[in-house]
């Protein structure tokens, strides 16, 4: 083919860099293609970056923002990917392309080809927050697309930020047209090719067709000027005599090319034998035909759109079994392990029946975990196969459920769950563990307690590792994490957590086990392991931002369990704003409950903290809200929980047993299941305060202590710890102060009470008077009074006329240190984070440490009670 430069096409992309959007409309043929690869080409001389994205044949509208977050070197697929359907996982990866985009030098120019494969709402939601994105960064939108972008354009073209390009625009100029005559080398005249670029009004491709017929001279000048159709039907026409050309043996090999969606020398070998496919390569080369670079494979290309569709309704005429092509192509794919490819050649025959087997046989459900592009709108074709099929491919509706769940759409997933397990097979004892899985699995899905039996069974189903493959195995492994979280049992929650993370990385399915941390660190915090907790968490969550980006969902619950943690040692979060804005968030998208319950149990005890029951009442009004809309029973039940423990609290004593009694006649939709789970107060505690109020300590004592017998009270460490204090508080108030003291002692040496230490302040004064004078005669090296020590110095802030004693100077670490001397001097954390040459992130970890040591919760204090304490002086002599 012949190429002339467009230098008055790519003048105003040289000319107006201040453009946000550069959009290319028109028809294939047009010469789209050729400018974008010459923009590409002079972007490079100019030293500007460019990100670049070509859609395949079958290409899913997520892959779009997959694909540009891949072409600006950003590795690995996030947990946000399995639901890939939904508008508010667009805006999940628009925020991190922002995000990575601000991080590249100079101005960015961002190419989008052939964006009628991606348009939808989405996709042009994304781009068009994209091209008006303010502050504007340094970024350029180029969309190229053979129909209508539909891109909202007005308020960039009144800001003069906007360069459009239709068919008129691309159509050769008779200066191209003429330039393009003299490359050709045919020697027509200059007057009569004139004549003929009129004609076809500067049409791209028919002008290229042409010459490429002229110089072979298989088509006279005359023939050219005489045709009397349209400019599509002059295109077929030249693509026609270019293919006529070729003997008719080479004629019918031609045709088979409208079989592939591209030509990769492996595949049309293996379809047509070596001979054939490398005789079909040299044709389209010694023919000309208008081609270009496709797929990674070497050598793979694709015929230009007017010549495909010309070969495809030729090859319909003469009868080519396009099927039988495409059902080998789909073998040999099938056979090298390529199954999404080798699906999507069984979906071009229409025979949903091959595609399903090669489904089925690439492990059906199983291929949904491998992330692979394009998988869920395959998942989403397969779906259309006739119900009677379901019996022949049970592994494949497994996965038709699992992409219905991933999406959201869960009583889909569930009957189609419902409908396989009709028609398995009894006798198949490997797809019975199986259906097992799924099932757990769309427990988790729609908020449904797996029974122990069920938990009991997976465990059997995966103890012969050697029958068990990967995915498999890190999906089980995966649901037992899950599973023994929900059941306080942490140890074995933390053991399969780590489990499932090595699996799904041998399963090559990272994005997998994204989530994975998420429930470790749970674990590790309701189990006792604070430390370990934090770390979990804070590892994750930089991995998560430096990932997906500081607002992508699975940062913003990495965050939010981090906060949870840093709230229950007494310490104020980063950012309570977060929190907030957070819970909405999350509130509207796929999130599960124990990330909305964290928030919300958050949010309520910095309120309550605060003695703002108004704000805590709003943020409940909210959770309510949430809960209707995604049917979260546990959430109604944890806000109808908190709700009572407010006005128990207050003192609104008569409101809060009306409450209570309204609560115990309501049936949830799962009985098993706790309505509060790992967090909030069980009804019974909520009763003993009641009883407490009443005075009827006995009653009380008799429940809480009903409750700490309870072995998954006594595992969760802030649950026992909480209900301990409570008992405490209720020994207090019967003036048995010896057995309170026992109590406490106890609580102290079987719990890290030292690092859970808000549960002191929130049972109120008469307890912080009790611990007050209780560990000023305690001796200060003893492990009691080490581990009371912290709770009792958060007491001090919060209950200032309880304390009896001095605390033991706090010690600060020589970084700690320099913060607060920064902070000290009025800096930002973003001030302190570039003077210490550390992330935000890191400052903000270093201020919620001096705050716990300090024992309090703003700026201001942190800086007073150093100076107080003279370690501000320390801090600037380090410094």
């Amino acid at each position: 083919m012949f190429e002339v430069p467009r230098e008055d096409l790519l003048k105003p992309f040289a000319r107006t860099p201040a453009a946000s959007l550069i959009t290319i409309e028109a028809p294939a043929g047009s010469g789209k293609t050729t400018l974008l690869r010459q923009l590409r080409k002079q972007l490079s001389r100019r030293g500007l970056r460019q990100v670049h994205v070509q859609p395949g044949a079958y290409t899913d509208e997520p892959d779009l923002l997959q694909n540009l977050l891949d072409a600006i070197g950003v590795s690995g697929r996030s947990a946000e990917l399995e639901l890939p359907h939904r508008d508010d996982a667009f805006e999940t990866f628009t925020d991190r392309f922002v995000q990575e985009l601000t991080t590249l030098a100079g101005h960015t120019f961002v190419i989008v080809d052939d964006f009628h494969r991606y348009k939808s709402a989405s996709a042009i939601k994304l781009l068009t927050t994209l091209a008006h994105l303010e502050p504007r960064p340094p970024v350029t939108i180029v969309v190229a697309s053979r129909a209508a972008c539909d891109i909202p354009v007005s308020a960039l073209r009144l800001r003069g930020r906007l360069v459009e390009l239709d068919q008129r625009s691309l159509k050769f100029s008779e200066r191209e047209a003429d330039a393009l005559r003299e490359m050709s080398g045919t020697g027509l005249d200059k007057a009569i090719w004139t004549a003929f670029w009129k004609k076809v009004d500067g049409w791209a491709v028919a002008l290229q067709l042409a010459l490429i017929l002229l110089r072979e001279r298989k088509i006279g000048i005359s023939d050219l000027l005489n045709f009397s159709g349209t400019q599509r039907e002059m295109a077929s026409y030249l693509s026609q005599l270019i293919v006529d050309g070729a003997s008719e043996q080479d004629r019918a090999l031609l045709y088979t090319a409208a079989a592939f969606d591209s030509l990769r020398p492996d595949v049309t070998g293996a379809v047509l034998g070596r001979a054939r496919a490398d005789r079909l390569h040299d044709l389209i080369a010694t023919l000309a035909l208008p081609t270009e670079i496709a797929g990674k494979q070497p050598g793979e290309i694709r015929l230009h759109g007017v010549v495909s569709e010309f070969l495809k309704a030729r090859a319909q005429s003469k009868r080519v079994d396009m099927r039988a092509l495409q059902a080998n192509a789909a073998a040999f794919l099938e056979s090298s392990g390529e199954w999404r490819k080798a699906i999507r050649y069984g979906l071009s025959t229409g025979d949903l029946a091959l595609a399903a087997g090669i489904a089925e046989r690439g492990g059906g459900w199983r291929l949904v975990y491998r992330g692979e592009e394009g998988t869920p709108r395959q998942f989403r074709d397969l779906a259309k196969m006739p119900r009677e099929l379901y019996g022949n491919y049970p592994r494949t509706v497994l996965g038709l459920s699992v992409s219905a769940a991933k999406r959201g759409e869960i009583d889909l997933a569930l009957d189609l769950l419902e409908k396989v397990a009709a028609v398995a097979d009894p006798a198949d004892l490997a797809l019975a563990t199986e259906l097992r899985l799924i099932s757990a699995l769309m427990d988790l899905y729609s908020d449904r307690q797996t029974s122990p039996e069920a938990i009991e069974q997976l465990e059997k189903d995966i103890s012969k590792d050697t029958e068990v493959d990967a995915v498999r195995l890190a999906l089980t492994q995966n649901l037992l994490c899950f599973c023994s979280l929900q059941a306080a049992n942490f140890k074995a929650a933390i053991h399969y957590g780590r489990l499932s993370v090595a699996a799904f990385r041998d399963a090559r399915s990272d994005f997998g086990a994204a989530h994975l941390p998420l429930h470790i660190g749970q674990a590790e915090f309701f189990g006792g392991q604070m430390d370990n907790a934090r770390a979990t968490l804070q590892q994750h969550s930089e991995h998560c931002i430096e990932e997906l980006g500081a607002t992508a969902d699975l940062t913003l619950i990495t965050q939010a369990l981090l906060s949870e943690t840093i709230i229950e040692q007494g310490a104020p979060p980063p950012d309570r704003a977060f929190l907030r804005e957070a819970f909405i968030r999350l509130g509207k998208r796929d999130s599960w409950f124990d990330p909305l319950a964290s928030l919300l149990v958050s949010q309520i005890r910095l309120a309550l903290a605060d003695g703002d029951s108004t704000e805590a009442e709003v943020i409940l009004s909210q959770a309510e809200d949430i809960a209707h809309r995604r049917h979260y029973h546990r959430l109604l039940g944890l806000v109808r929980q908190l709700r009572i423990e407010i006005l128990l609290k207050s003192g609104q004593t008569r409101d809060a047993e009306q409450l209570l009694g309204l609560a115990a006649g309501t049936k949830v939709s799962s009985p098993a299941y706790d309505p509060v789970n790992l967090r909030g107060s069980p009804s019974e505690a909520l009763q003993a305060r009641l009883l407490l109020d009443k005075g009827a300590y006995g009653e009380a004592l008799l429940l809480l202590d009903a409750l700490l017998a309870d072995p998954a009270a006594a595992r969760n460490a802030q649950r026992s710890i909480r209900l301990s204090l409570q008992k405490i508080r209720t020994l207090v108030a019967m003036e048995d102060t010896g057995k309170a003291r026992a109590d406490l002692e106890r609580l102290a040496l079987t719990h890290r009470v030292d690092l859970y230490r808000l549960p002191f302040v929130e049972e109120g004064p008469v307890l912080a008077r009790f611990m007050s004078e209780h560990i000023a005669g305690l001796d200060p090296q003893s492990l009691i009074h080490r581990r009371l020590a912290p709770p009792s110095d958060l007491i001090a802030c919060h209950y200032p006329g309880a304390r009896a004693a001095p605390s033991e100077l706090v010690h600060l670490t020589g970084t700690e240190a320099q913060v607060i001397s920064l902070l000290e001097k009025g800096k930002t954390n973003k001030e302190i984070a570039r003077d210490l040459s550390v992330t935000v992130n890191t400052v903000k970890f270093h201020l919620s440490n001096i705050f716990r040591k300090l024992g309090v919760s703003t700026r201001t204090a942190a800086i007073t009670t150093c100076r107080e304490q003279g370690l501000l002086s320390a801090a600037f002599g380090r410094s």
